[in-house]
């Protein structure tokens, strides 16, 4: 585990992280009440398990890693075998909580079922004598990819598409025990540096952090925990069907990893809200503004992958976890991928950095974002057309007008003239050729 992970980070690591990150328990369509994550009162109230302290006998807190809205990860040493580890703890008030105390061991039990390369691996799990809960998990060296991309992006395409390939391989496993992870996040995968088969650096994932994975079966604990109406994980990277509160299955996940895409291409995940109820909303009713809109330069390939795992419909997603690697992989054989172009360049990049960085990279042509015509030019046109139509509009009327009168008239001048025959009288034909008017003559 890494010594980021789970930390809170300040507001100035913009543009990479989102002006709000809203994590815990939301629940907005259901008219109880919107829940969250109780938070420690301090910092000293967040470190739960003192260094120096043995866990369960075995294990020996050595140094915390991280602390997140649940809990604190520290690095321990399993007494044992002289090795290191990762032990995760929940905070003792939530050690209280019987809902919360569950949730854990449902962690415990869905990430012990996992047995993947790209999954962190758990060992034990259990509580001690004075409530404290504990998760022992495989450490590992490395970074998590929020803080990969704020200090490294924009990352290369291909790096982007090797990442995610990873993950994708670790959900697929996942998803083939019913498991679905729901909170999938650039926190929650961490990135270290490994070796290919041909002796060429590479990055290795792990995908941790199960907390609050669903089971996908009918056991009834897990149906109560996850009750209706109850929405759980991270606004930003939440389907819409998980914001909605209905059943889930593995494309949930996808739209997730569509959302950490969009976020590595863009510079910033694809909804935003003021609130997380205003997020969670967003993902159900707001269209999606396409990433080239957002950072023009963006492979078409890697596009259109995010935009279809970021489909509304999950009908419209990829059909697994698979299906989708797939399709990040035709784009790494291809060759095609090119590096994203935020809009703002991350502030953690040196600028002697930035500069090296700006003189190998190849020009990219940019295409100019479609324009989108002014509102008052829009009323103007929509005026004008109603002006038109109502102009049109009166003028088949008076000409419907001038046609009755003309009948009319005609009408009356052949009934004088039947008028005039019947009486013996002849008109007297005016020097312009017509009727005199008032003046007649007899035969």
């Amino acid at each position: 585990m890494s010594s980021e992970a789970n930390r809170r980070r300040p507001a100035h690591t913009l543009p990479f992280e989102p002006r709000r990150r809203h994590v815990g328990t939301v629940s907005f369509l259901a008219p109880r009440a919107v829940e969250s994550v109780p938070q420690a009162s301090s910092e000293t109230a967040l470190r739960i398990g003192p260094i120096g302290r043995v866990i369960a006998g075995k294990y020996l807190l050595e140094r915390e890693l991280g602390v997140g809205s649940c809990g604190a990860v520290y690095r321990a040493r399993q007494l044992a075998l002289d090795k290191h580890i990762a032990v995760k703890v929940l905070h003792r008030s939530m050690s209280a909580d019987p809902s919360f105390v569950e949730r854990f061991h449902r962690e415990a039990r869905a990430a012990s079922r996992l047995d993947h390369p790209s999954s962190i691996r758990v060992f034990d799990f259990g509580q001690e004598d004075d409530g404290l809960l504990y998760l022992v998990m495989e450490y590992i060296e490395g970074r998590d990819l929020h803080t990969i991309a704020t200090q490294e992006g924009p990352l290369d395409g291909k790096r982007i598409t090797v990442i995610l390939m990873q993950v994708l391989a670790a959900l697929a496993v996942a998803h083939d025990k019913g498991i679905v992870h729901r909170d999938l996040k650039p926190e929650n995968i961490l990135v270290t540096s490994g070796l290919s088969d041909e002796g060429e650096p590479i990055d290795l994932v792990k995908v941790c952090d199960f907390g609050i994975a669903t089971i996908n079966s009918a056991d009834t604990e897990s149906l109560r925990l996850t009750g209706s109406g109850l929405v759980v994980g991270t606004p930003e990277y939440m389907s819409p069907e998980q914001a909605r509160g209905d059943e889930l299955d593995g494309r949930s996940d996808l739209y997730a990893v569509g959302a950490v895409l969009y976020q590595l291409l863009t510079g910033r995940p694809p909804f935003v809200g003021e609130t997380p109820v205003a997020t969670a909303i967003m993902q159900v009713m707001e269209p999606l503004v396409p990433p080239s809109r957002v950072a023009p330069g963006i492979d078409p390939l890697l596009e259109s992958i995010c935009v279809r795992a970021l489909a509304k419909d999950r009908n419209e997603r990829a059909a697994n976890a698979r299906e989708m690697r797939a399709e990040l992989r035709q784009v790494f054989a291809s060759g095609s991928t090119l590096p994203p172009m935020p809009s703002v360049a991350p502030r953690s990049v040196p600028p002697e950095t930035a500069k090296k960085k700006t003189v190998r990279a190849k020009p990219v042509a940019r295409r100019p974002a479609p324009s989108t015509p002014p509102k008052a030019l829009l009323a103007a046109i929509v005026a004008a057309a109603l002006l038109a139509l109502v102009g049109g509009v009166e003028l088949i009327r008076a000409v419907r007008h001038r046609a009755r009168l003309e009948r009319a008239a005609a009408g009356a001048a052949a009934e004088m003239k039947l008028l005039m025959a019947a009486a013996g009288e002849r008109p007297i034909v005016s020097q312009h050729g017509g009727p005199a008017t008032g003046a007649t003559t007899s035969p």
